[in-house]
């Protein structure tokens, strides 16, 4: 079985938000790494977590799957695979959107 990358990138200008959603990611068996948004090394990564503003996104990630906390945002960054995530976190929705991350 060949090694699955589980490295979920988390950009969030809110700290205390991006230190919840690593702990969440991690409870899932995740590895979560923050990251800034104008610097975000995500070239290993599985998925990002968006929290904020996603204008310039794409121009970092430009394949990877995007799960952003902000719903109009995930029209802005349709050119790439983009899914909304409700708050406050859900495991189900959670748990969900990441299993299509790694089937991308």
């Amino acid at each position: 079985m060949a090694d699955t990358n589980h490295t979920i990138c988390v950009i969030d200008e809110n700290a205390e938000r991006a230190a919840e959603i690593c702990q969440r990611l991690e409870f899932l068996n995740y590895d979560a790494v923050v990251a800034d948004a104008s610097a975000a090394d995500t070239e290993d990564a599985l998925a990002a977590v968006v929290g904020g503003n996603a204008d310039n996104i794409r121009e970092l990630c430009p394949e990877l799957p995007i799960l952003t906390l902000d719903p109009t945002a995930a029209e802005a960054v349709a050119s790439g695979p983009t899914w909304a995530l409700e708050l406050p976190l859900k495991r189900a929705q959670l748990e969900r959107l990441l299993g299509r991350a790694e089937r991308y």
